[in-house]
């Protein structure tokens, strides 16, 4: 868990989490340098609970860098992710404990309901709220999940549990993790290295309160979220091939440097090259320069692949993007 301020939701969150059947070996709190009455309720809740709750952190360094450090601190062979203002349902750690008995699974994450900040519900599920539609799911599980997870978007860290096998890969978090034009988030880039260590259960089942309100110090509200169902007939402008392309090549380098690509599914490592190759061309500068690679990769088949064939390679051709 990592906290900021959390003091007004803190009790409630950690009580429904030590309520758990079974509860979690351990609590690792990573804080921020709350200047509320965060520090003293972990304190208070490390007295009372019959849960090993430990503190690190303390100091201010930013969501990236309290994450990185308090995952480096937990000891467990899974690792779930808490924020400090949801509450967790009864059922999710047996759900969890259950899906880590199949030894490649690698990650696991549920669907949750929507509360504002009072607590009362909103009517609306996390996975609608995010466009996790049926197709997108079968995707995760018809072995396509590679190129869902590539979005960044498809699991949220409030609802997720993975393999402490994942670490070594995942960690040090690379920068471009930061700042509002991240490639992603600290979730999206574990899923997406998990996912090419083993497999993904998405459980479609609610084991969480997700909260939402303006005091979210992850800036993580739902509604801002993009919703791939609204923008899937949507033209791709250049900088969203560039961001699609930064993704891939951020994958491609860490897998590189921890010389793991061969340790991917084959199908995995063609992917992640053949959507370098293709992305490079698409985000590339308008001229007719292009119309070489463009038949090339069109005529190899990449177009039909990862795109929408001969029509998304007129359009290079054809259109410039913005």
């Amino acid at each position: 868990m990592t906290t900021l301020d959390g003091a007004r939701f803190l009790e409630e969150q950690l009580e429904s989490i030590v309520a758990q059947s079974p509860p979690p070996a351990e609590i690792v709190v990573g804080d921020d340098g709350s200047t509320d009455r965060t520090g003293a309720l972990i304190e208070a809740a490390r007295a009372r609970c019959p849960v090993p709750i430990r503190s690190i952190g303390g100091t201010h360094v930013g969501l990236r860098a309290n994450v990185e450090r308090v995952l480096n601190a937990c000891r467990g062979d899974v690792i779930a992710l808490s924020d400090q203002d949801d509450v967790w349902l009864p059922g999710r750690m047996r759900a969890i404990e259950d899906s880590f008995a199949e030894p490649g699974v690698m990650l696991w994450f549920s669907d949750a309901d929507l509360i504002d900040e009072v607590g009362r519900a909103m009517g609306r599920r996390l996975w609608e709220s995010v466009g996790l539609s049926h197709d997108a799911l079968e995707a995760l599980t018809g072995g396509r999940q590679l190129r869902r997870l590539l979005h960044g978007m498809t699991v949220t860290g409030a609802t997720m549990a993975f393999r402490a096998d994942v670490l070594p890969l995942a960690v040090p978090f690379p920068s471009e993790l930061d700042g509002p034009d991240h490639l992603f988030l600290h979730d999206g880039w574990i899923a997406v290295l998990a996912s090419l260590r083993g497999d993904i259960v998405a459980d479609p089942r609610v084991f969480t309160r997700y909260r939402q309100h303006g005091g979210q110090f992850t800036g993580m509200q739902v509604a801002r979220s993009l919703n791939e169902d609204q923008t899937r007939h949507r033209r791709a402008s250049r900088g969203d091939l560039a961001k699609e392309l930064g993704r891939v090549r951020l994958v491609l380098d860490r897998l590189r440097e921890r010389e793991a690509l061969e340790q991917c599914r084959p199908e995995d490592a063609t992917m992640l090259r053949e959507l370098d190759e293709l992305l490079s061309v698409r985000a590339s500068a308008f001229g007719p320069e292009r119309l070489l690679p463009v038949m090339r990769l069109l005529v190899a088949g990449r177009y039909r692949t990862y795109a929408r064939g001969w029509r998304t390679a007129v359009g290079d051709l054809l259109l410039r993007r913005r």
